[in-house]
This record gives C-alpha cells, sequence and structure tokens, in this order.
C-alpha cells in the first residue's frame, strides 16, 4: 500500500503542511508572548492518550486519535484568545505544535488494528521489520 508513489508524494505535502504549522505555532507563541516553559512542559501531555492502548487496539486508537486531533486545541486556541487567557492559548499552541510535530516525524493518526499502523505508514518496529525490503519515500 505505502509503496504506491502516490501515496508517498501525499504523506510528503501532510509533512510539508505540518512543518508549516508547527511554524505558525511558533510564531504565535512568541508574538503573543506565551509562556515558553509552559509551552514545553506540557508539549508531550497529549501522549497521555496513549493510555487508551489498555483497553484494547480499537479503544486505543479511538482515544489517541481523538487526542490527536487539530479540533479540541484549535477551539482551546479560540476560547483562550477571546477570554484573553494566556494559559489556555499556550496550552493550545502548544497542544497544535505537538500534533504537528508527530505527522513532521510520521506518526499520523493511528489504524485500529494495532498502535505501530499510523495512516502515514508503520512506525516502531513494524517499520523496522519492513526495512529489510526497499521501502523508500
Amino acid at each position: 500500500m505505502f509503496r504506491d508513489i502516490d501515496v508517498l508524494w501525499t504523506v510528503r505535502w501532510i509533512r510539508v503542511d505540518a512543518i508549516a504549522i508547527v511554524a505558525a505555532a511558533l510564531w504565535t507563541m512568541q508574538v503573543t508572548h506565551g509562556s515558553w516553559a509552559w509551552f514545553l512542559g506540557v508539549l508531550l501531555a497529549p501522549d497521555l492518550s496513549m493510555l487508551g492502548y489498555l483497553f484494547g487496539s480499537r479503544a486505543g486508537a479511538a482515544i489517541y486519535n481523538t487526542g490527536h486531533m487539530y479540533l479540541w486545541p484549535l477551539a482551546l486556541l479560540t476560547i483562550g484568545f477571546a477570554s484573553h487567557g494566556p494559559m489556555m492559548t499556550t496550552v493550545a499552541l502548544s497542544w497544535i505544535a505537538h500534533v504537528a510535530l508527530d505527522q513532521v516525524v510520521g506518526y499520523g493518526l493511528k489504524l485500529p488494528s494495532m498502535f505501530e499502523q499510523t495512516l502515514l505508514g508503520p512506525i516502531g518496529r513494524s517499520r523496522r521489520e519492513g526495512s529489510g525490503r526497499s521501502q523508500r519515500m
């Protein structure tokens, strides 16, 4: 599936788009004078959604993907801007940057089959096992 040149081409576009989103989040942090300590402190918090895998692959993927959607941090960012809440704004920008960084490095939304299968291709052990074959992007 991921050997198809069209899929690989599209994955590259997703990654370039994600780089732009990370840059926009960092720029917004700078211009809003957000707390960089808090930004970095909560940067990995969305990965707590991995705990959903304790309930199985399908539930884990649903919980993980819910925590890695742009919908929630964008809603939080809107509320933060509207209420002039610098902490909400900082947390939202950190969350947005996290989701985008995941896409930049190839960790996309999870497929329900198993944790190591993502929309952007296999990760971890699944990727290493497939690396013996000629899978290049």
